[in-house]
Protein backbone atom coordinates (compact mmCIF):
# COMPACT_ATOMS: atom_id res chain seq x y z
CA UNK A 1 0.00 0.00 0.00
CA UNK A 2 1.41 3.58 -0.67
CA UNK A 3 0.64 7.23 0.02
CA UNK A 4 -2.02 8.30 -2.85
CA UNK A 5 0.06 11.40 -4.05
CA UNK A 6 2.21 12.06 -7.38
CA UNK A 7 4.59 14.08 -5.42
CA UNK A 8 6.51 13.96 -1.87
CA UNK A 9 4.92 14.12 1.36
CA UNK A 10 6.42 17.60 3.03
CA UNK A 11 5.62 20.16 5.55
CA UNK A 12 3.13 21.94 3.43
CA UNK A 13 0.66 18.70 2.93
CA UNK A 14 -2.42 17.49 4.39
CA UNK A 15 -3.33 13.34 4.93
CA UNK A 16 -6.06 12.09 4.76
CA UNK A 17 -7.49 9.14 5.78
CA UNK A 18 -11.06 7.60 6.75
CA UNK A 19 -12.72 10.65 8.33
CA UNK A 20 -9.04 12.31 9.67
CA UNK A 21 -7.19 14.75 8.32
CA UNK A 22 -3.88 15.23 9.25
CA UNK A 23 -2.38 18.77 8.68
CA UNK A 24 1.59 18.25 9.09
CA UNK A 25 2.09 22.80 8.64
CA UNK A 26 -0.29 22.93 11.62
CA UNK A 27 0.96 19.94 13.48
CA UNK A 28 -2.90 19.50 13.79
CA UNK A 29 -5.57 16.45 13.63
CA UNK A 30 -8.89 16.90 12.25
CA UNK A 31 -11.60 14.89 12.23
CA UNK A 32 -14.85 15.53 9.68
CA UNK A 33 -13.09 19.28 10.22
CA UNK A 34 -12.96 19.42 14.26
CA UNK A 35 -9.40 20.01 15.60
CA UNK A 36 -8.65 16.75 18.28
CA UNK A 37 -5.85 17.47 20.75
CA UNK A 38 -2.93 15.25 20.35
CA UNK A 39 0.79 15.93 22.17
CA UNK A 40 3.37 16.81 19.83
CA UNK A 41 5.37 13.32 20.39
CA UNK A 42 2.33 11.15 19.65
CA UNK A 43 1.63 13.46 16.31
CA UNK A 44 5.36 12.92 15.19
CA UNK A 45 4.40 8.96 16.05
CA UNK A 46 1.34 9.39 14.00
CA UNK A 47 2.42 11.36 11.17
CA UNK A 48 5.46 8.67 10.73
CA UNK A 49 3.00 6.09 10.79
CA UNK A 50 1.00 8.10 7.95
CA UNK A 51 3.85 8.73 5.81
CA UNK A 52 4.65 4.50 5.50
CA UNK A 53 1.02 2.82 5.36
CA UNK A 54 0.69 -0.33 4.79
CA UNK A 55 3.91 -2.46 6.28
CA UNK A 56 5.63 -2.81 9.29
CA UNK A 57 7.17 -0.15 10.85
CA UNK A 58 9.25 -1.63 13.84
CA UNK A 59 9.68 -0.21 17.71
CA UNK A 60 13.42 0.13 16.62
CA UNK A 61 12.23 2.32 13.44
CA UNK A 62 9.85 4.34 15.78
CA UNK A 63 12.32 5.06 18.38
CA UNK A 64 15.04 6.46 16.23
CA UNK A 65 12.96 8.51 13.78
CA UNK A 66 10.98 9.99 16.41
CA UNK A 67 13.35 10.06 19.64
CA UNK A 68 17.02 10.24 17.64
CA UNK A 69 19.72 9.26 19.94
CA UNK A 70 17.88 9.99 22.97
CA UNK A 71 17.80 7.12 25.66
CA UNK A 72 13.86 6.05 25.95
CA UNK A 73 12.28 3.35 26.62
CA UNK A 74 9.54 1.24 25.14
CA UNK A 75 6.85 2.76 27.26
CA UNK A 76 7.36 6.04 25.75
CA UNK A 77 6.19 4.84 22.63
CA UNK A 78 3.61 2.63 24.13
CA UNK A 79 1.96 5.65 25.65
CA UNK A 80 2.24 7.68 22.33
CA UNK A 81 0.02 4.41 20.68
CA UNK A 82 -2.38 5.05 23.67
CA UNK A 83 -2.74 8.74 23.30
CA UNK A 84 -3.49 7.86 19.38
CA UNK A 85 -5.76 5.05 19.72
CA UNK A 86 -7.95 7.50 22.07
CA UNK A 87 -7.95 11.00 19.35
CA UNK A 88 -8.93 7.96 16.87
CA UNK A 89 -11.34 6.14 18.85
CA UNK A 90 -9.43 2.71 17.54
CA UNK A 91 -9.62 0.76 20.85
CA UNK A 92 -9.83 -2.35 18.14
CA UNK A 93 -6.85 -1.33 16.53
CA UNK A 94 -8.17 -1.84 13.12
CA UNK A 95 -6.57 1.54 12.22
CA UNK A 96 -3.09 0.71 13.87
CA UNK A 97 -2.88 -2.96 13.87
CA UNK A 98 -0.28 -3.98 16.94
CA UNK A 99 2.11 -7.46 15.25
CA UNK A 100 3.18 -8.33 18.68
CA UNK A 101 6.81 -8.02 20.25
CA UNK A 102 7.40 -6.36 16.53
CA UNK A 103 6.07 -3.19 15.84
CA UNK A 104 2.89 -1.79 14.02
CA UNK A 105 0.79 -1.30 10.83
CA UNK A 106 -0.93 1.34 9.83
CA UNK A 107 -4.17 0.15 7.84
CA UNK A 108 -5.98 2.68 6.41
CA UNK A 109 -5.88 4.31 2.58
CA UNK A 110 -3.80 7.09 2.90
CA UNK A 111 -4.13 10.50 0.04
CA UNK A 112 -2.19 13.43 0.39
CA UNK A 113 -3.70 16.73 -0.74
CA UNK A 114 -1.93 20.71 -0.22
CA UNK A 115 -2.45 22.04 3.40
CA UNK A 116 -4.45 25.57 3.11
CA UNK A 117 -1.03 26.87 5.19
CA UNK A 118 0.46 26.46 2.47
CA UNK A 119 -0.96 28.56 0.11
CA UNK A 120 -0.01 31.78 2.06
CA UNK A 121 0.62 35.24 0.09
CA UNK A 122 4.11 35.63 -1.17
CA UNK A 123 4.11 39.21 0.33
CA UNK A 124 3.84 37.94 3.95
CA UNK A 125 7.73 36.41 2.91
CA UNK A 126 9.44 37.22 5.69
CA UNK A 127 6.76 36.87 8.73
CA UNK A 128 6.54 33.10 7.02
CA UNK A 129 10.71 33.13 7.33
CA UNK A 130 10.64 34.19 11.18
CA UNK A 131 7.51 31.46 11.65
CA UNK A 132 9.89 28.94 10.11
CA UNK A 133 12.91 29.59 12.21
CA UNK A 134 10.54 29.59 15.01
CA UNK A 135 8.97 26.10 14.01
CA UNK A 136 12.98 25.00 13.76
CA UNK A 137 13.97 26.33 16.70
CA UNK A 138 10.86 24.88 18.55
CA UNK A 139 11.23 21.46 16.44
CA UNK A 140 14.98 21.22 18.03
CA UNK A 141 13.75 22.23 21.36
CA UNK A 142 11.27 19.38 21.13
CA UNK A 143 14.11 16.67 20.21
CA UNK A 144 15.64 18.20 23.07
CA UNK A 145 12.95 17.90 25.89
CA UNK A 146 10.46 15.43 24.98
CA UNK A 147 6.76 16.16 26.33
CA UNK A 148 6.35 13.58 28.51
CA UNK A 149 9.49 15.17 30.63
CA UNK A 150 12.37 13.19 28.92
CA UNK A 151 15.06 15.48 29.06
CA UNK A 152 18.38 14.99 27.30
CA UNK A 153 19.97 14.42 30.15
CA UNK A 154 20.90 10.48 30.28
CA UNK A 155 22.00 8.64 33.57
CA UNK A 156 25.47 7.87 33.58
CA UNK A 157 26.15 4.27 32.20
CA UNK A 158 27.78 2.68 35.24
CA UNK A 159 24.48 4.31 36.75
CA UNK A 160 22.24 2.81 34.42
CA UNK A 161 23.98 -0.97 34.15
CA UNK A 162 22.87 -1.07 37.79
CA UNK A 163 19.46 0.59 37.29
CA UNK A 164 18.48 -2.38 34.63
CA UNK A 165 20.45 -4.56 36.78
CA UNK A 166 17.70 -3.65 39.52
CA UNK A 167 15.07 -3.56 37.08
CA UNK A 168 15.59 -6.95 36.16
CA UNK A 169 15.42 -8.00 39.46
CA UNK A 170 12.54 -6.06 40.24
CA UNK A 171 10.10 -7.60 37.76
CA UNK A 172 11.78 -11.26 38.27
CA UNK A 173 10.53 -10.98 41.85
CA UNK A 174 11.76 -14.91 42.84
CA UNK A 175 12.83 -14.96 46.56
CA UNK A 176 15.34 -12.72 47.51
CA UNK A 177 15.32 -10.43 44.75
CA UNK A 178 13.69 -7.54 46.18
CA UNK A 179 16.66 -7.34 48.32
CA UNK A 180 18.96 -7.57 44.99
CA UNK A 181 16.70 -5.12 43.31
CA UNK A 182 17.14 -2.81 46.14
CA UNK A 183 21.27 -2.83 46.25
CA UNK A 184 21.71 -2.03 42.53
CA UNK A 185 19.19 1.06 42.99
CA UNK A 186 21.27 2.51 45.82
CA UNK A 187 24.23 1.73 43.36
CA UNK A 188 22.39 3.66 41.02
CA UNK A 189 22.16 6.82 42.74
CA UNK A 190 25.22 6.49 44.49
CA UNK A 191 26.94 6.59 40.87
CA UNK A 192 24.43 9.38 39.57
CA UNK A 193 22.67 11.34 42.18
CA UNK A 194 20.01 12.85 39.69
CA UNK A 195 18.66 9.26 38.69
CA UNK A 196 15.04 10.12 39.67
CA UNK A 197 13.65 6.85 38.22
CA UNK A 198 16.87 4.98 40.26
CA UNK A 199 15.29 6.50 43.02
CA UNK A 200 11.80 6.01 42.79
CA UNK A 201 12.64 2.69 42.13
CA UNK A 202 14.25 2.34 45.29
CA UNK A 203 11.23 3.78 46.96
CA UNK A 204 9.02 1.19 45.39
CA UNK A 205 11.49 -1.87 47.21
CA UNK A 206 11.64 0.54 50.54
CA UNK A 207 7.57 0.55 50.45
CA UNK A 208 7.12 -3.04 49.84
CA UNK A 209 9.45 -4.22 52.81
CA UNK A 210 6.89 -2.59 54.79
CA UNK A 211 4.70 -4.81 53.68
CA UNK A 212 6.95 -8.06 53.94
CA UNK A 213 9.24 -7.36 57.34
CA UNK A 214 6.63 -8.84 59.64
CA UNK A 215 3.69 -6.99 61.95
CA UNK A 216 5.62 -3.90 63.11
CA UNK A 217 5.19 -0.69 61.56
CA UNK A 218 7.51 1.38 59.57
CA UNK A 219 9.29 3.16 62.26
CA UNK A 220 9.86 6.83 62.08
CA UNK A 221 13.56 6.27 60.54
CA UNK A 222 12.07 3.89 57.76
CA UNK A 223 9.79 6.52 56.52
CA UNK A 224 11.33 9.18 56.79
CA UNK A 225 14.42 7.91 54.62
CA UNK A 226 11.20 6.91 52.11
CA UNK A 227 10.43 10.37 52.17
CA UNK A 228 13.98 11.66 51.43
CA UNK A 229 14.59 9.32 48.71
CA UNK A 230 11.06 10.41 47.24
CA UNK A 231 12.54 13.94 47.62
CA UNK A 232 15.50 13.06 45.36
CA UNK A 233 13.22 11.66 42.85
CA UNK A 234 11.11 14.96 42.70
CA UNK A 235 13.40 17.79 42.97
CA UNK A 236 16.00 15.51 39.83
CA UNK A 237 12.17 15.17 38.20
CA UNK A 238 9.36 17.35 39.30
CA UNK A 239 7.52 16.01 36.55
CA UNK A 240 7.86 12.35 36.90
CA UNK A 241 4.77 10.46 37.17
CA UNK A 242 6.08 7.23 39.48
CA UNK A 243 7.57 10.14 41.80
CA UNK A 244 4.38 11.49 42.85
CA UNK A 245 2.48 8.04 42.61
CA UNK A 246 4.94 6.90 45.80
CA UNK A 247 4.86 10.19 47.27
CA UNK A 248 0.78 9.49 47.25
CA UNK A 249 1.45 6.55 48.86
CA UNK A 250 3.71 7.68 51.52
CA UNK A 251 0.85 10.34 52.26
CA UNK A 252 -1.31 7.64 52.41
CA UNK A 253 1.24 5.43 54.57
CA UNK A 254 1.53 8.32 57.46
CA UNK A 255 -2.25 9.44 57.24
CA UNK A 256 -1.67 12.60 55.44
CA UNK A 257 -4.90 12.76 53.64
CA UNK A 258 -4.21 16.68 52.09
CA UNK A 259 -0.22 15.40 50.76
CA UNK A 260 -2.03 11.73 49.41
CA UNK A 261 -4.28 14.07 47.27
CA UNK A 262 -1.95 16.37 46.05
CA UNK A 263 0.47 14.02 44.31
CA UNK A 264 -2.28 11.57 43.32
CA UNK A 265 -4.13 13.82 41.39
CA UNK A 266 -0.78 15.29 40.59
CA UNK A 267 -0.08 11.92 39.01
CA UNK A 268 -3.42 11.76 37.33
CA UNK A 269 -2.88 14.60 35.42
CA UNK A 270 1.04 13.80 34.37
CA UNK A 271 0.08 9.96 33.16
CA UNK A 272 -3.63 9.22 32.91
CA UNK A 273 -2.13 6.19 31.22
CA UNK A 274 1.35 5.56 33.01
CA UNK A 275 1.43 1.93 34.31
CA UNK A 276 2.05 2.62 37.91
CA UNK A 277 -1.59 4.90 38.08
CA UNK A 278 -3.12 2.00 36.48
CA UNK A 279 -1.96 -0.02 38.80
CA UNK A 280 -3.18 2.00 41.63
CA UNK A 281 -6.29 2.97 40.35
CA UNK A 282 -7.00 -0.64 39.93
CA UNK A 283 -5.81 -1.43 43.44
CA UNK A 284 -8.57 1.54 44.71
CA UNK A 285 -11.18 0.45 42.63
CA UNK A 286 -11.20 -3.12 43.77
CA UNK A 287 -11.04 -2.20 47.29
CA UNK A 288 -14.17 -0.03 46.90
CA UNK A 289 -16.03 -3.45 45.50
CA UNK A 290 -16.06 -1.66 41.58
CA UNK A 291 -14.23 -5.56 40.73
CA UNK A 292 -14.85 -5.01 36.67
CA UNK A 293 -13.09 -1.53 37.14
CA UNK A 294 -10.34 -3.28 38.72
CA UNK A 295 -10.03 -5.83 36.05
CA UNK A 296 -10.26 -3.32 33.25
CA UNK A 297 -7.36 -1.24 34.89
CA UNK A 298 -5.19 -3.63 35.60
CA UNK A 299 -5.21 -5.58 32.54
CA UNK A 300 -4.39 -2.44 30.73
CA UNK A 301 -1.65 -2.11 32.94
CA UNK A 302 -0.36 -5.81 31.94
CA UNK A 303 -0.41 -4.40 28.61
CA UNK A 304 1.98 -1.72 28.97
CA UNK A 305 4.46 -3.78 30.85
CA UNK A 306 3.87 -7.35 30.11
CA UNK A 307 7.00 -8.69 31.95
CA UNK A 308 5.83 -6.84 35.40
CA UNK A 309 5.20 -10.48 37.77
CA UNK A 310 3.63 -8.55 39.86
CA UNK A 311 1.36 -6.98 37.68
CA UNK A 312 0.12 -10.53 36.55
CA UNK A 313 -0.52 -11.75 39.71
CA UNK A 314 -2.63 -7.97 40.70
CA UNK A 315 -4.36 -8.92 37.44
CA UNK A 316 -5.28 -12.65 38.62
CA UNK A 317 -6.32 -11.27 42.09
CA UNK A 318 -8.79 -8.79 40.17
CA UNK A 319 -10.23 -11.61 38.23
CA UNK A 320 -10.40 -13.95 41.33
CA UNK A 321 -12.65 -10.90 43.13
CA UNK A 322 -14.70 -10.82 40.11
CA UNK A 323 -15.08 -14.22 40.05
CA UNK A 324 -13.59 -14.79 36.45
CA UNK A 325 -11.79 -17.75 37.91
CA UNK A 326 -10.98 -19.72 34.16
CA UNK A 327 -9.21 -16.70 33.12
CA UNK A 328 -7.39 -15.78 36.35
CA UNK A 329 -6.25 -19.77 35.72
CA UNK A 330 -4.99 -19.26 32.60
CA UNK A 331 -3.20 -15.59 33.60
CA UNK A 332 -1.44 -17.26 36.59
CA UNK A 333 -0.38 -20.16 34.45
CA UNK A 334 0.99 -17.75 31.37
CA UNK A 335 2.78 -15.87 34.47
CA UNK A 336 4.49 -18.95 36.05
CA UNK A 337 5.69 -20.14 32.63
CA UNK A 338 6.92 -17.18 31.37
CA UNK A 339 8.51 -16.94 35.40
CA UNK A 340 9.18 -20.06 36.59
CA UNK A 341 11.18 -18.56 39.10
CA UNK A 342 8.46 -16.56 40.72
CA UNK A 343 6.91 -19.90 42.19
CA UNK A 344 9.77 -20.03 44.70
CA UNK A 345 8.65 -16.42 46.41
CA UNK A 346 8.31 -16.79 50.01
CA UNK A 347 7.75 -12.67 50.58
CA UNK A 348 4.82 -12.79 48.94
CA UNK A 349 0.86 -12.13 50.06
CA UNK A 350 -0.96 -14.58 47.96
CA UNK A 351 1.64 -17.23 46.67
CA UNK A 352 0.98 -18.02 42.99
CA UNK A 353 0.68 -21.44 43.22
CA UNK A 354 -1.86 -21.08 46.48
CA UNK A 355 -3.75 -18.65 43.90
CA UNK A 356 -3.83 -21.28 40.96
CA UNK A 357 -5.37 -24.03 43.34
CA UNK A 358 -7.65 -21.68 44.97
CA UNK A 359 -8.95 -21.30 41.44
CA UNK A 360 -9.33 -24.97 40.34
CA UNK A 361 -11.33 -25.46 43.59
CA UNK A 362 -13.49 -22.22 42.60
CA UNK A 363 -14.16 -24.27 39.33
CA UNK A 364 -14.96 -27.39 41.66
CA UNK A 365 -12.17 -29.37 40.51
CA UNK A 366 -11.13 -30.98 43.36
CA UNK A 367 -8.60 -33.12 43.01
CA UNK A 368 -6.19 -31.08 40.49
CA UNK A 369 -6.61 -27.81 43.88
CA UNK A 370 -5.66 -30.73 45.87
CA UNK A 371 -2.45 -32.15 43.50
CA UNK A 372 -1.51 -28.58 43.26
CA UNK A 373 -1.64 -27.23 46.91
CA UNK A 374 0.63 -30.12 47.64
CA UNK A 375 3.69 -29.28 45.66
CA UNK A 376 6.49 -27.05 46.73
CA UNK A 377 6.00 -23.34 46.20
CA UNK A 378 2.73 -23.15 48.01
CA UNK A 379 2.83 -21.62 51.31
CA UNK A 380 1.42 -23.37 54.32
CA UNK A 381 -1.26 -21.74 55.24
CA UNK A 382 -2.43 -21.19 51.68
CA UNK A 383 -2.24 -24.83 51.93
CA UNK A 384 -3.89 -25.57 54.51
CA UNK A 385 -7.12 -23.87 53.40
CA UNK A 386 -7.07 -25.50 49.93
CA UNK A 387 -6.91 -29.25 51.62
CA UNK A 388 -9.59 -28.13 54.02
CA UNK A 389 -12.27 -26.92 51.64
CA UNK A 390 -11.15 -30.29 48.93
CA UNK A 391 -11.33 -32.48 51.38
CA UNK A 392 -14.85 -30.81 52.75
CA UNK A 393 -16.20 -31.31 49.46
CA UNK A 394 -15.22 -34.46 48.84
CA UNK A 395 -16.78 -35.61 51.55
CA UNK A 396 -13.32 -37.25 53.06
CA UNK A 397 -14.00 -36.48 56.91
CA UNK A 398 -10.54 -38.19 58.36
CA UNK A 399 -8.32 -35.99 56.32
CA UNK A 400 -10.39 -32.59 56.74
CA UNK A 401 -10.99 -33.16 60.08
CA UNK A 402 -7.22 -33.28 60.53
CA UNK A 403 -6.34 -30.32 58.76
CA UNK A 404 -8.96 -28.50 60.42
CA UNK A 405 -7.20 -28.97 64.06
CA UNK A 406 -4.30 -27.72 62.85
CA UNK A 407 -5.75 -25.02 61.50
CA UNK A 408 -7.97 -24.07 64.51
CA UNK A 409 -4.91 -24.98 66.67
CA UNK A 410 -2.76 -21.56 65.33
CA UNK A 411 -3.14 -18.13 65.79
CA UNK A 412 -2.50 -15.00 64.33
CA UNK A 413 -5.37 -12.82 62.17
CA UNK A 414 -4.28 -14.11 58.45
CA UNK A 415 -5.29 -18.20 60.23
CA UNK A 416 -8.54 -16.31 61.61
CA UNK A 417 -9.33 -15.25 57.96
CA UNK A 418 -8.61 -18.52 56.17
CA UNK A 419 -11.09 -19.82 58.95
CA UNK A 420 -13.72 -17.20 57.81
CA UNK A 421 -13.49 -18.21 54.20
CA UNK A 422 -13.80 -21.81 55.06
CA UNK A 423 -17.03 -20.89 56.94
CA UNK A 424 -17.58 -19.42 54.02
CA UNK A 425 -16.90 -21.46 51.45
CA UNK A 426 -19.48 -24.70 53.60
CA UNK A 427 -21.94 -21.61 53.97
CA UNK A 428 -21.82 -20.74 57.08
CA UNK A 429 -22.09 -17.00 56.50
CA UNK A 430 -22.89 -16.28 60.52
CA UNK A 431 -19.40 -18.04 61.11
CA UNK A 432 -17.79 -16.16 58.68
CA UNK A 433 -19.22 -12.73 59.69
CA UNK A 434 -18.46 -13.51 63.22
CA UNK A 435 -14.97 -14.39 62.69
CA UNK A 436 -14.68 -10.99 60.34
CA UNK A 437 -16.06 -9.17 63.28
CA UNK A 438 -14.00 -10.30 65.61
CA UNK A 439 -10.71 -8.88 62.44
CA UNK A 440 -11.57 -5.61 62.05
CA UNK A 441 -12.40 -4.85 65.76
CA UNK A 442 -8.96 -5.93 66.55
CA UNK A 443 -7.55 -3.75 62.81
CA UNK A 444 -9.40 -0.84 64.43
CA UNK A 445 -8.55 -0.63 68.13
CA UNK A 446 -5.13 -1.79 67.75
CA UNK A 447 -2.23 -0.56 65.85
CA UNK A 448 -2.65 -1.18 62.20
CA UNK A 449 0.50 -2.36 60.62
CA UNK A 450 1.18 -2.65 57.18
CA UNK A 451 0.85 -5.85 56.90
CA UNK A 452 -2.73 -5.88 58.61
CA UNK A 453 -3.34 -3.03 56.06
CA UNK A 454 -2.68 -5.65 53.35
CA UNK A 455 -4.41 -8.07 55.03
CA UNK A 456 -7.65 -5.95 54.71
CA UNK A 457 -6.61 -5.83 51.35
CA UNK A 458 -6.96 -9.64 50.96
CA UNK A 459 -10.24 -9.76 52.54
CA UNK A 460 -11.77 -7.14 50.08
CA UNK A 461 -10.17 -9.64 47.18
CA UNK A 462 -11.17 -12.85 48.41
CA UNK A 463 -13.30 -14.48 46.15
CA UNK A 464 -14.47 -17.14 48.78
CA UNK A 465 -16.53 -13.71 50.11
CA UNK A 466 -18.18 -13.28 47.19
CA UNK A 467 -21.51 -14.84 48.28
CA UNK A 468 -21.10 -12.53 51.47
CA UNK A 469 -20.82 -8.83 49.29
CA UNK A 470 -24.41 -8.72 49.10
CA UNK A 471 -25.30 -8.94 52.99
CA UNK A 472 -25.63 -5.78 54.78
CA UNK A 473 -23.44 -6.27 57.26
CA UNK A 474 -20.42 -6.35 54.51
CA UNK A 475 -20.86 -2.83 53.88
CA UNK A 476 -21.51 -2.48 57.51
CA UNK A 477 -18.27 -3.65 58.38
CA UNK A 478 -16.71 -1.15 55.87
CA UNK A 479 -14.93 -3.80 53.65
CA UNK A 480 -15.06 -1.84 50.69
CA UNK A 481 -13.64 1.23 52.09
CA UNK A 482 -11.04 0.60 54.38
CA UNK A 483 -8.09 1.60 52.38
CA UNK A 484 -7.90 4.21 49.89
Amino acid sequence: MSVKSASAPGLGRCYVFREFELDMARESISRNGEELRLRPKSFSVLSYLVQHPGRLVTKEELLSAIWGHLHVTEGSLTQCLIDIRRVLADSAHEIVRTVPRRGYIFEPEVAIKRSDTARRKRWAVLGAVAGILLAVLAALWNNLLTDTGESLWQPDPVALEHYRRGEFFWQRRASGDSELAGREFRRAVAVDPDYAAAWVALAGVLNERFYTDGAASPSRDQLGYLHRVLQRALQADPDLVEAHVRMAGYYLTVGNESGYERHWMRAQALGPDNFLVLSRGAGFAARQGHYQNAVELQRRAVELDPLSAVAHLNFAAYLMADGQFKEAEAQLRETMELNPSIQSREDDFASPVGTLAMSLLLQHRYRDALALATRPGAREVDRDLVMAMAYWALGMKAEYGQVLRRMSGEVGLRRQMHMAELSAFQGDSEGAFDRLSKILSHLKHGKESPADTNLTREICLSPLFIPLRDDPRWLRQGMQSRQG
